[in-house]
């Protein structure tokens, strides 16, 4: 194999073939959340991939293609709590909250806020988690349901598909940090963000500081097999503490490249026929 293959859906590898996880196929049961069916895409037809794996030429690496993957065990909410409010125990989780600028224009929803109680139980602080997996590039679908319709006989990809990284921090996640992120650390806010590892591996570089100074984390996360059941398990990378300034500046600012290669390239599009258009001044 050397494109990139299903690994896990609804929260099982594509290989257990028991009659138990046929059944927790089939009732779309997301198993990372207590309680909660897969929405992924559709409410009545969801897109239950949670992760994908690539081939040799990808040395087997996994990519995690669904943000609720990256809550098994509640992890990232247990580790994000600890960054907010250190020796705090009187903290509650809230999910889905929409955040409004001073327009009370939507700026979002934020996916978790962290709440630490007073004594009388009011809020004493909040903080803010953000869960981000990868987007894919290519057709998903069609070997998801060539999968569910038949997965004893499912043979391999029936499309090609593949993680891209490049869109999923581009265009998501850095647009969600600045307008986001930007209002919160205006209230002297912390931020976290839960990322798998592979992920992570394609961000720029941010300048790490002392965890007691930071007010940006990245939580990273990646998936182990070894247990019995041979199922996939989120474990605990190590943490990158940064400031919102750092990641405003590495996010926002284009790595300059020289103005002699522009010029370059310039000239080399001049000589093509009819390339250019001239100008009557």
């Amino acid at each position: 194999m050397s494109g990139f293959e299903l690994a896990e859906v609804f929260g099982i590898p594509i290989e257990d073939k028991t009659a138990e996880s046929h059944k927790t196929r089939q009732r779309h049961e997301c198993p990372f959340v207590a309680g909660k069916i897969c929405t992924k895409v559709s409410k009545p037809n969801p897109l239950g991939v949670c992760s994908i794996v690539g081939g040799e030429e990808q040395d087997g690496a996994i990519a995690i293609v669904c943000p609720t993957r990256l809550y098994e065990g509640g992890l990232a909410l247990e580790d994000a709590a600890k960054f907010f409010f250190p020796g705090e125990s009187r903290v509650r989780a809230l999910s889905e909250i929409p955040l409004h600028d001073a327009e009370q224009g939507r700026a979002g929803r934020i996916d978790w806020v962290l709440v630490a109680l007073d004594d009388g139980g009011e809020v004493a602080d909040f903080g803010s988690l953000e869960a981000q997996s990868v987007y894919i590039s290519g057709n998903l679908r069609t070997t998801f349901e060539a999968y569910m319709a038949n997965p004893s006989r499912y043979s391999g990809p029936e499309a090609m598909f593949r993680p891209d990284y490049l869109s999923s921090t581009r265009k998501r996640l850095a647009p969600q940090l600045s307008y986001k992120g930007e209002i919160l650390a205006h209230w002297e806010k912390k931020f976290a963000v839960a990322v798998h590892d592979a992920f992570f591996d394609q961000l720029p570089k941010f300048k790490s500081v002392d965890p007691k100074v930071a007010n940006f984390v990245w939580l990273i996360y990646t998936l182990q097999r070894g247990s019995p059941t041979g199922r996939y398990r989120l474990a605990r990378c190590h943490p990158v503490y940064t400031s919102f300034e750092s990641v405003q500046e590495v996010f926002l600012m284009p790595s300059i490249g020289e103005e002699r290669e522009f010029r370059h390239a310039l000239t080399e599009e001049l000589r093509k026929p009819r390339r250019s258009i001239p100008l009557l001044l």
